[in-house]
């Protein structure tokens, strides 16, 4: 299996994303998606924004308030995580492991109807795979 390009997204950490919807919605013209407890999706065009609240980004990793990971004895604080969708998380998490990753949240269903995994690249990158759950 491999990464699809079914809604790549960019995911962006923050402290309040209603405020940060509304920035976008009415300052840049993107227009509202869907919008769930601790998450909104935002899009312009083809491109597609999420957003979602450290706290709750920080309690799904296991983190403390404030979502850092720490990557080869360093700190990288994480404002953003790249979110890719694909067929089968676990096989594709194994491979991304394979390649350097490092596993923070491994393949967990999510009340929203997702599989997801969460991994860090090879620079400290955080890195959401997700799969929709049938």
């Amino acid at each position: 299996m491999a990464i699809i390009a079914e809604r790549p997204l960019t995911l962006l950490l923050c402290a309040d994303p209603e405020r940060l919807a509304h920035f976008y919605l009415v300052g840049c013209g993107f227009h509202l998606v869907r919008q769930m407890a601790h998450y909104t999706e935002l899009a312009l065009g083809s491109f597609t924004l999420a957003l979602t609240d450290q706290p709750f980004m920080a309690r799904l990793l296991g983190l403390a308030a404030n979502p850092t990971i720490r990557v080869g004895g360093g700190i990288a604080a994480h404002p953003f995580a790249l979110s890719l969708h694909c067929n089968a998380v676990d096989e594709d998490l194994a491979r991304l492991v394979g390649l350097g990753a490092t596993v923070v949240l491994p393949p967990t269903d999510q009340p929203w109807g997702q599989r997801v995994a969460y991994c860090t690249d090879p620079a400290g990158n955080l890195l959401e795979i997700a799969q929709a759950l049938r």
